[in-house]
């Protein structure tokens, strides 16, 4: 049923990555602007432009709710993987951990995928491989992402969906300590059927 719902609710136009820099971009990923997309403001006659009506559509998060147990069991799975798998399911329980304690993580394995994203002031050797956040509509959708370096980031595009493995590191960017991932291995794919993420919330009992 969710993929019905979805492909009904959702706007035709998928948010991708002139929508992230609308938002905020990397002072979104860095936490120096945690607005949302509904707070954003933009060219009523735009064409990029966010105002259509499914934006303020609510979107059943397809993970539902889990125990508090089943949560704890998530982190310490991913405390002891190597290599650490973003898979959709638990893609931002994951993100948020690491961001929490970035140099825990350091010289650990991931695999992941999202889109490239790009803006002014990053060498030619960066890009971030983002997602968009889904917690209650589109309209307050969050761009989430990790910072990545490699050689062939320059040939990439924006928008371009890549699958990617690399090595976890530790830098700084605009004064902000975050993960940034060596990307050893990657290659273009299709965008998958459900770009976005939801996230995991906990049971209240």
């Amino acid at each position: 049923m969710f993929p019905l719902i979805t492909g009904f609710a959702l706007p035709a136009k998928v948010l991708d990555a002139s929508i992230a820099e609308k938002k905020g971009g990397m002072d979104v990923i860095t936490g120096k602007n945690d607005s949302s997309l509904s707070s954003q403001t933009s060219d009523p006659g735009s064409s990029q432009d966010l105002a259509q009506p499914s934006d303020n559509t609510v979107l059943p998060n397809p993970h539902g709710e889990i125990s508090q147990a089943d949560m704890d069991n998530l982190i310490q799975k991913l405390q002891q993987s190597d290599p650490i798998a973003m898979d959709d399911y638990v893609y931002y329980l994951n993100y948020e951990e690491i961001s929490k304690d970035v140099a825990a993580f350091k010289g650990r394995k991931i695999e992941l995928k999202g889109f490239v994203y790009k803006e002014e002031g990053f060498q030619s050797n960066q890009l971030v491989i983002s997602r968009f956040l889904i917690t209650h509509c589109v309209a307050d959708a969050s761009i989430i992402g990790f910072l990545t370096e490699f050689e062939d980031a320059a040939t990439l595009d924006a928008d371009s969906w890549i699958e990617a493995t690399g090595e976890l590191d530790v830098t700084t960017y605009n004064g902000k300590e975050l993960p940034l991932i060596r990307i050893t291995n990657w290659k273009i794919i299709n965008p998958p059927d459900e770009p976005y993420l939801y996230p995991l919330n906990v049971k209240i009992l």
